[in-house]
């Protein structure tokens, strides 16, 4: 490979990275109560959403008070519903924030949780209605139904690392493409 090569494999990977970046940042949603950053995951299961928060750096959304509740319906509201990061997965009817904080507010859809008898697996997961604010207990998987895909809220506590910027990124690549530039010329000497 040629230094040519690896200037434009660096710059195309950085590309990349900026690119993915640029379109977090892009839709993610400040609130200013709190200065916690909010966005929406792609839809998917309760695990695959909280996989996404995970990775984003925050974890599906923790619901503290009446405030934050409406705000979130303000910014995501739809008929749709949402994952949030409440859960009964380790134990049957004693509910958890992924987040692991304390819960300090509920918004149950009356007569839940309700842990529907007839499903085996049952439901050890949380859905907000994106239209009430309502919330319901749910599963991921129904017998002979498709998973149950929907988007989460997920919610970063921290602001994440910030991202050089581009003239700083250019520089890095410049004085690097010159010492592998450097290396190879030793190496082919």
């Amino acid at each position: 490979m040629s230094v040519h090569q690896l200037s434009i494999v660096g710059i195309a990977a950085m590309g990349l990275t900026l690119g993915t970046v640029s379109a977090a940042k892009a839709f993610t949603i400040t609130n200013p109560a709190n200065g916690h950053q909010y966005f929406q995951t792609t839809p998917d299961t309760w695990t695959g959403a909280q996989a996404q928060a995970v990775a984003a750096g925050g974890n599906l959304v923790t619901i503290n008070n009446a405030e934050e509740q409406a705000w979130l319906i303000s910014i995501f509201g739809s008929k749709s519903p949402f994952w949030i990061g409440l859960n009964d997965i380790e134990v049957e009817g004693q509910f958890k924030w992924a987040s692991g904080q304390p819960i300090t507010y509920t918004n149950w859809l009356p007569s839940e949780p309700n842990n529907f008898p007839h499903i085996p697996e049952g439901e050890d997961f949380v859905q907000m209605f994106g239209d009430t604010g309502t919330w319901v207990d749910t599963t991921t998987y129904l017998i002979n139904l498709p998973p149950n895909f929907s988007p989460g809220i997920v919610e970063i506590e921290t602001p994440p690392e910030s991202v050089p910027e581009p003239s700083t990124l250019i520089t890095l690549l410049v004085f690097g493409g010159l010492g592998v530039r450097s290396l190879l010329l030793r190496k082919s000497q």
